[in-house]
C-alpha cells in the first residue's frame, strides 16, 4: 500500500476512536475469513458478536452478511427518503457549461477534479490545472508527455461565477511531481477545527515510483 504523507504532526490526533474502532472491526471480519472488500462494506453495519456466534454453528462467514443486508438495506432507503422529503431537489445541475472552463488561467489547460468547500459566505473550488505544454505519448509508457499538473483555487459568491485567486499548490522537480485531486475537509485537532487538503502525488515517470496520497494542513 503507497504510503500517506502527512506534513504537520498535529494530524496525528485527527483520527478519533471512530476510526480506530472502524480499523478493529475491519481486521476482525478479515480474520473471519471475509474478503477486503465486504469486510470494508460491512465493518460498522454488523455485529461481530452475533457474526462470529454464527460462525461458530457452522455458518460460512457471507452467509450471516446476506441474512442481515436486506435489513440494512431498508434502514439506508429509508434514510435517503428522509433527506428526499426534506428537499427535492437534493443535486440539481447547473448549466450545461463548466462553471470554470479549460483554459480559465494562463499557462494552464484542462482544469478539473475538483472539490469545493463553503465558507465564510464564499464558495472555494480546490481544482487540479494541468500547465499547458502536455502532449499525447505515442509510443510505450505514459499517456501523456510533460505532464504536470498543480492545484489552483477559484472563489465565487454566489456560486455559479468564479474568479480565480490562487496557485495554492505547485510541483517543482524536488518536490511533488504532480498535484491531482485535491480535496479539503476540516479536521477536529486539538479541540479546534483544522483545514486539511488531501490529494494525490504523482512523482516523476522517470522515478518509476508509486502514486501516494499526500496531505497539507491549510492555514
Amino acid at each position: 500500500m503507497a504510503p500517506i504523507l502527512i506534513h504537520d504532526d498535529e494530524l496525528e490526533d485527527a483520527f478519533d476512536e471512530s476510526l480506530l474502532d472502524h480499523a478493529r472491526r475491519l481486521e476482525q471480519l478479515q480474520r473471519l475469513g471475509l474478503p477486503r472488500f465486504l469486510a470494508e462494506k460491512f465493518a460498522d453495519l454488523v455485529d461481530l458478536r452475533d457474526l462470529e456466534q454464527l460462525i461458530e454453528h457452522g455458518c460460512m462467514s457471507q452467509l450471516p452478511l446476506e441474512i442481515v443486508r436486506p435489513r440494512l438495506l431498508a434502514e439506508q432507503n429509508s434514510e435517503i427518503s428522509t433527506l428526499a422529503q426534506g428537499s427535492a431537489d437534493i443535486v440539481r445541475r447547473l448549466g450545461e457549461q463548466p462553471i470554470i472552463e479549460a483554459g480559465a488561467v494562463p499557462g494552464y489547460g484542462p482544469i478539473f477534479n475538483a472539490g469545493a468547500v463553503y465558507h465564510d459566505g464564499r464558495f472555494h473550488v480546490f481544482a487540479r490545472g494541468v500547465r499547458n505544454g502536455y502532449q499525447s505519448n505515442p509510443g510505450p509508457g505514459a499517456r501523456f508527455l510533460d505532464y504536470i499538473s498543480d492545484v489552483l483555487v477559484f472563489v465565487s459568491d454566489d456560486g455559479r461565477s468564479y474568479e480565480f485567486q490562487q496557485v495554492l499548490a505547485e510541483s517543482s522537480p524536488d518536490g511533488v511531481w504532480c498535484y491531482e485531486d485535491p480535496r479539503v475537509q476540516v479536521v477536529r485537532s486539538r479541540g479546534e477545527d483544522q483545514w486539511v487538503m488531501s490529494y494525490t502525488n504523482l512523482p516523476a515517470p522517470e522515478t518509476k515510483k508509486v502514486w501516494r496520497i499526500g496531505m497539507h494542513k491549510l492555514d
